[in-house]
């Protein structure tokens, strides 16, 4: 896993700056899913919780997205997401799940997450999704921010 900045190319040519924050108290799987981002181009940084991620997300203004767990011990997904918006960051986010329910997969469309992902199957679709999303940004809005977070 790599916490370099640098912007990266994965190998169909679209750019992201800045890492995707990866946030699952469960070390193992965020590792992987970092090491799968890597395997796409995509620079990854981990945090174990989300009080962790929200502490990160002030510090490294250079996170250009978010992916969480919605089950953690301290807040879930979706209050993290409230929390993020409470504050200001935009940052496109992906729930993911075990456990799916079609209460808060709505409720998490509603906050504004980009979408809720049943774990473990669909976590593979996770680079696809993120480069969708880029490259929808960057046809929207080709200025040189792109794909920077715009933090209060």
């Amino acid at each position: 896993m790599t916490e370099s900045t640098d912007r990266r190319r994965s190998a169909a040519g679209w750019a992201l700056r800045g890492p995707i924050l990866i946030v699952d108290d469960e070390r193992l799987l965020a590792a992987e899913l970092a090491e799968m981002l890597d395997d796409a181009g995509i620079v990854a940084i981990c945090a174990g919780s989300a009080l962790e991620a929200l502490d990160l997300l002030v510090e490294r203004e250079e996170i250009a997205g978010v992916v969480t767990d919605l089950k953690m011990p301290d807040l879930n997904g979706l209050q993290l997401l409230r929390a993020m918006r409470e504050r200001g960051h935009r940052h496109p986010v992906i729930i993911m799940s075990r456990h799916v329910d079609q209460g808060e997969r709505d409720q998490a469309l509603e906050l504004g997450a980009l979408c809720y992902l049943a774990k473990p199957c669909d976590i593979c679709a996770i680079p696809e999704l993120l480069r969708r999303h880029f490259s929808d940004v960057r046809a929207a809005d080709p200025g040189p921010d792109l794909g920077l977070p715009r933090s209060a």
